[in-house]
């Protein structure tokens, strides 16, 4: 009935998911290993599940996040940080724990259910001093991966407003900012390293912990050399069927 694939995302859940759950993570997984783009995953977050434990288990390797200073969990729309302590901490190592992505090749997105407040702050990512990688608003600007500092950046109109943020560098020299699935900025600033620190989702990983996002994430993923064209389509279907 369901692929090895998702019986393999059923095995790391701590508990056990509904037959919805199983059959929606199976149509997803399916898709995505249809395309590659499943085996070129290094995390993968669906935190709309129903059970909060299951919420914060990587699909692809058994780590499991941690939901710091109680995160509110909603089934269907993912983890609500408050803009000042909360914050989920994936504890996964980007330096470490990689196997597709690479310094030169990666690809991490996530999805912004809601947002309340346009002050700094991060949907998903980390540094260690000038190596960043992630997507932070600054302001009205958002930086993303993988450059030095504050790395490339775009000011949009409007700032994480509900939707899928992406970004993808291709080598070590052009990375696309994409707004779902749609290209909105590129950049040539040169990669310049990774982070040797865990990947935080409603604030960044830093000396200390910084930019709490007032808002919700649905999901996060990071992988390298992935299909972007089919994993918008992959995404557009995760959402249909796990967003509400």
């Amino acid at each position: 009935m369901y692929s090895a694939e998702a019986e393999a995302v059923f095995l790391l859940m701590p508990n056990p998911l509904t037959t919805t759950e199983k059959q929606n993570i199976n149509t997803v997984v399916n898709a995505m290993v249809l395309s590659g783009n499943w085996a070129k995953m290094d995390y993968f977050f669906f935190n709309t599940l129903t059970d909060e434990a299951n919420s914060l288990m990587c699909a692809i390797r058994g780590i499991s996040a941690s939901n710091v200073n109680g995160c509110v969990h909603t089934p269907n729309q993912g983890f609500r940080g408050n803009g000042t302590t909360k914050y989920i901490d994936t504890n996964f190592n980007l330096a470490t724990d990689s196997v597709n992505a690479t310094l030169n090749i990666n690809n991490i997105g996530a999805y912004c259910y809601d947002n309340f407040d346009v002050l700094t702050q991060n949907l998903f990512g980390s540094r260690a001093g000038l190596a960043f990688t992630g997507i932070v608003q600054t302001g009205t600007s958002i930086n993303y991966v993988n450059n030095a500092g504050t790395g490339a950046v775009y000011a949009p109109s409007n700032v994480f407003v509900k939707g899928r943020y992406s970004t993808h560098r291709i080598d070590s020299v052009n990375s696309y900012y994409q707004e779902n699935g749609v290209t909105v900025s590129s950049s040539t600033v040169s990669s310049y390293g990774i982070p040797a620190e865990t990947m935080g989702i409603l604030a960044q990983k830093y000396t200390s912990i910084t930019g709490h996002l007032d808002g919700t994430v649905s999901y996060a993923y990071y992988g390298g050399n992935l299909d972007r064209v089919a994993l918008n389509n992959e995404l557009n279907l995760l959402e249909s069927l796990f967003i509400v």
